[in-house]
This record gives structure tokens, sequence and C-alpha cells, in this order.
């Protein structure tokens, strides 16, 4: 039975060890034919229908700052508090000589 040339298509199809389950319609006579399902005695068979299941990716981890360098930012942070009023004195008795 040949069925507008669609008949080759299939048989690649099934060479490929894909399963076959289509409604293939013939344009030119304008009739339906059924194929039935062909599963092939060797090869893989693929299948699109599959569980859907969730898929989880690797935890994004981000840097969390240690206990050592939050200590040493607050001492950089005394240090420039203390060294702003001594330089600003320096400059307006223009005793600040750079060495």
């Amino acid at each position: 039975m040949q069925v507008c040339g669609i008949a080759e298509g299939l048989a690649r199809w099934q060479r490929r060890g894909q399963a076959v389950t289509n409604l293939v319609v013939c344009l030119a006579r304008k009739q339906r034919v059924q194929i039935q399902e062909v599963l092939p005695k060797a090869g893989l068979v693929y299948s699109e229908r599959g569980n859907l299941t969730e898929v989880l990716c690797k935890p994004k981890i981000m840097p969390i700052k240690s206990a050592t360098l939050l200590r040493i930012e607050e001492i950089e942070k005394q240090a420039r508090a203390i060294a702003k009023p001594a330089t600003a004195d320096a400059f307006a008795h223009n005793d600040y000589r750079p060495s």
C-alpha cells in the first residue's frame, strides 16, 4: 500500500530505531491511513514521553566575610577616623611638612 511517498520516510524512521506512531493524511487521495506503532527488534528506542522531574542546580556559594576580615576592616575604619582630624589640623596650622 503506497501512502503518497511517505512510506519511504517511515522506513527511514524505522531503520533509525525510532518508534513510529502517527496519523498520516494523504492529501492527494484525501484518505486517512492509520499507521500502527512499529517497535524495532534491535537497536535503541527513543521516547520523548518521559517522567518530567525537577532539575536541581548546584547551590550558588556566596562569599562570607570572616571574623578576622571584619576586625581588620573595623581597625582600618578607626585608623581613618583618627587620621582625618590630625591631617586637617596640620593643614590648618600649616605645620604639615611631608618628608
